[in-house]
């Protein structure tokens, strides 16, 4: 019923208020295979013990999938105004970050109204990517957020101006949270700046804000968090290359999909100054290069994200570090059809108090399937 509302709705408007409406997507199909991973579909972390059951945890996994597939709509009105609306398969709560569900039904990725106020200023409001969110390295994995891997946890609602002229893009968000954990009084400040000359990408972002946690309700702090980082990317001939660098505190308290790499932000709450605890300390990067030979690409990649200060916030059995390697190809086959493979492997590192050091898990997520857009 809700499905059919919503595409109501959208007829509606394409008859009534605006003069356009553009459909766009892709279908993605592949075959998944996943081993000593903390999920079956979208492997966040290495955990060679996620169930406590030996002989189910040694076993691979094997799963069929076209959730990540996409459908959209891009409206246009009048020549100042225009809005997207975005869905995926990959579940049934709304929620902004959650990329746990295997309810495998409709799902609102992007809803945003677009108001152009003069050939370089837009004003958008809705439902968006968070201008935080990584350069996207070569992956297909579109629904992953550990590492960079897709951006489905990278969703925000937020308030944003752009602006764009000549080699600059810039933009400035003011983002909620909306979720159960965390929530706040002022929005978050989200600035990414964008320079383009030649084939070269240089670019920064920053963010900034407080939160307010369960875990300190009965305190009257709350969570103070920031974050920056620096990114690149450029295409040298027919190799495309694309790396960042990032470094942030309590980041799992004001970026939806938990921290930029997703480490132990079950922490933030009990760590933060809101409990009298230390704040927890990130960074990371990633480098990722892509040759393309006519219709044919290969491409590989590295990426790290680690707490800094383990010792002082993690508690036993909180995540330290988490890496990826990742190798794979893809054929193009037409415009629009594209088959890939690509392996990934994962490693990651849990604090143990007891121990005083960090143990070690690793796993692979293997990835094989076609990619068609329309």
């Amino acid at each position: 019923m809700k499905r059919a509302i919503l595409l109501a709705s959208i007829s509606c408007l394409s008859t009534q208020a605006f003069a356009e409406v553009i459909p766009y997507g892709f279908i993605k199909a592949s075959f998944l295979r996943t081993e000593n991973t903390s999920n079956d579909y979208k492997p966040f972390f290495a955990d060679e013990d996620r169930t406590a059951s030996k002989e189910f945890d040694d076993l691979p996994k094997s799963q069929i999938s076209v959730k990540p597939s996409r459908l959209g709509f891009k409206i246009r009105g009048n020549s100042n105004t225009s809005g997207v609306i975005e869905f995926d398969f990959d579940g049934g709560d709304n929620s902004p970050g959650v990329v746990n569900s295997d309810k495998g039904i409709l799902r609102t990725r992007i809803l945003r109204v677009d108001q152009k106020l003069n050939d370089y200023s837009t004003v958008s409001i809705g439902k968006m990517f968070d201008n935080f969110l990584a350069t996207i390295p070569h992956t297909y994995s579109v629904t992953m957020i550990n590492l960079f891997q897709g951006n489905t946890g990278f969703i925000t609602d937020a308030l944003q101006y752009t602006y764009k002229k000549g080699a600059i893009d810039a933009n400035l968000q003011f983002q909620t949270l909306g979720t159960d954990d965390y929530s706040v009084s002022t929005p978050i400040v989200s600035g990414r700046l964008k320079y383009k000359i030649s084939d070269h990408t240089y670019g920064v972002a920053y963010k900034f804000g407080e939160a307010n946690t369960e875990d300190a309700s009965g305190s009257a702090e709350s969570v103070s968090s920031s974050g920056a980082k620096a990114f690149y990317s450029t295409k040298l001939n027919s190799t495309d290359i694309k790396a960042e660098y990032y470094t942030g505190t309590n980041l799992g308290a004001i970026t939806v999909g938990a921290s930029i790499g997703n480490l132990s932000s079950s922490n933030v709450g009990s760590s933060s100054a809101a409990t009298g605890g230390d704040d927890l300390k990130e960074n990371g990067y990633l480098v990722s290069i892509k040759q393309n030979f006519d219709k044919l690409g290969i491409y590989g990649g590295y990426g790290v994200s680690e707490v800094t200060n383990e010792e002082d916030a993690i508690s036993d059995g909180g995540k330290t570090k988490n890496s990826s390697v990742r190798f794979g190809t893809d054929y193009k086959v037409d415009e629009k059809l594209t088959v890939f493979a690509e392996l990934t492997q994962l490693s990651t590192d849990y604090w143990s108090t007891a121990e005083s050091k960090a143990t070690e898990e690793s796993g692979t997520f293997m990835d094989v399937g076609l990619l068609y857009r329309f």
